[in-house]
């Protein structure tokens, strides 16, 4: 094994000597020898041991002095930021890396986004904002391994503190490791459990000054089916580098991650979502109309949106008990359905079963959810638990009241009885009596929703956001380098 690292030294010695020379005259011939010769050569050799180093799940010391963050930082230098997340699909995190990412750059600030998958068009969704913002995207992919492996060669760094980074992430933490090292940013915030626990390996092996983890819902353990065992010791064994900082966008969310990691509650900073307003047309009495029409709903129908995944913290089969509930007093009510998820055929049965197929309409992914949203009288959001709910700030800001739960950072949005109405999860009869209300007084839902519109536009918004992202990135570090 060192008499082939030994040739891989020299090779690497080599490649750079070509580099030197090539640099001038022909630098895609250095890249190909680089990409492919050293591909082969290290990724048969290291990244197979790396890859196969048996995994020690720790939350003590040993790991704090493995990554070597940063040592000193010049505070009042500008930035730059790096957002890093799982893709740029519809979901409710993307749809904030996305803003915040747009609202950066509108600032002069130097920001990139870096995807771990960018292949299907479902991984695309919010790609055309950044493009349109010119935002730089990538998804590090062999080249970015290669580069990664190389360094740890070069700087002779020991590879055995891999085995604390969860098997099913180290190609993750290398790719972006990598693109790292390629592109050094001062910040690098991610989002979402998987990319915050490859993220948080990547920014602390490439030594970048602040990694920032964001939380967005409860803590994994409430989701099964997002939740991975080696979450819990990465986290643990991350909280102990100070460079490491944490973010949630709800109180209720924050608490809920800080008692389960094992930190105190006030490392994690929490920044509200913010409606991107830049994003969002809000549509004609035209465009409404012809909404409408293309559902088949006449325009003077109670209508009822619902726009969430259907999965089963979203207790989706709510929305049938509701529904019967609420056409027992509106016989002619109708709700609408957004979304997709593994529950899916279960709604599909739920409606056949209970004779909604005439008032429940299924839409599937859809890309008009602001017609959706005006089209409709009240929003619906039946939750267990939730982040920081997009779609309440969204129908919020298009002036339309919310009937939702107290779930996540659904009370810090909504204020029962100025701009919609909260109720425990599984409370069907409340819900309903609520929508009832919202629907039938057409005075009080036009007071509920400009009450809300002008909440969202006062506390709400991705430029609030924005600002109180960077002066938690100046606090974080004033407080690690000051």
């Amino acid at each position: 094994m060192e008499s082939i690292l030994l040739l891989l030294k020299k090779y690497v010695a080599w490649a750079a000597n070509l580099y030197i020379f090539f640099k001038k005259y022909r630098p895609s011939f250095v890249a190909e020898i680089v990409a492919s010769d050293a591909a082969y050569l290290i990724s048969v050799v290291l990244s197979r041991k790396i890859l196969t180093l048996p995994y020690l799940e720790t939350g003590d010391s040993q790991a704090i002095n493995a990554p070597s963050p940063a040592k000193s930082f010049t505070l009042t230098r500008k930035k730059s930021h790096s957002l890093y997340c799982g893709s740029l699909a519809s979901g409710g995190a993307e749809r904030q890396v996305t803003a915040l990412a747009c609202e950066l750059k509108a600032r002069g600030q130097n920001v990139s986004v870096y995807c771990q998958q960018l292949k299907s068009a479902a991984h695309k969704h919010y790609l055309s904002h950044l493009q349109e913002a010119d935002v730089p995207v990538k998804s590090p992919g062999l080249y970015a391994i290669v580069r990664a492996l190389l360094h740890l060669l070069w700087t002779k760094r020991d590879i055995s503190i891999f085995q604390y980074i969860p098997p099913a992430i180290r190609i993750n933490v290398l790719r972006l490791y990598g693109e790292l090292l390629s592109s050094p940013p001062d910040i690098l915030h991610c989002w979402l459990d998987h990319t915050n626990c490859s993220g948080g390996w990547a920014g602390l092996l490439a030594g970048v000054p602040l990694v920032r983890l964001s939380f967005r819902n409860m803590n994994p353990t409430r989701l099964p089916y997002l939740y991975a065992p080696w979450m819990h010791a990465t986290y643990r064994v991350l909280a102990m580098h100070p460079n490491v900082t944490f973010e949630a966008n709800s109180t209720l969310g924050g608490h809920d991650y800080a008692d389960w990691v094992g930190i105190s509650r006030d490392r994690v900073s929490i920044i509200p979502n913010g409606v991107y307003q830049a994003a969002f047309h809000k549509p004609h009495r035209q465009e409404i109309s012809a909404t409408r029409q293309s559902l088949g709903i006449a325009s003077d129908t109670p209508l009822v949106c619902c726009v969430f995944r259907l999965s089963p913290e979203k207790r989706p089969l709510d929305m049938i008990s509701i529904l019967l509930q609420l056409r027992r007093l509106l016989p002619n009510a109708h709700l609408i359905h957004a979304g997709v998820g593994p529950m899916e055929e279960d709604i599909k049965e739920a409606i056949q079963q209970n004779n909604l197929a005439d008032c429940f309409h299924l839409l599937g992914r859809r890309k008009d959810i602001p017609r959706l949203l005006c089209a409709s009288d009240v929003l619906l959001l039946p939750s267990e638990y939730e982040g920081m709910p997009n779609v309440i700030l969204e129908s919020l800001f298009f002036a339309r009241p919310v009937v939702a739960t107290y779930a996540g950072g659904a009370p810090e949005i909504v204020i029962p009885g100025e701009n919609g109405f909260l109720h425990r999860p599984g409370d069907i009869s409340g819900l309903t009596q609520s929508l009832h209300k919202l629907l039938v007084d057409r005075q009080l839902n036009r007071q509920f929703g400009t009450a809300g519109q002008q909440r969202i536009l006062s506390d709400f918004t991705s430029c609030r956001m924005a600002e109180m992202t960077l002066r938690s990135y100046d606090y974080s570090l004033a407080k690690i380098y000051g």
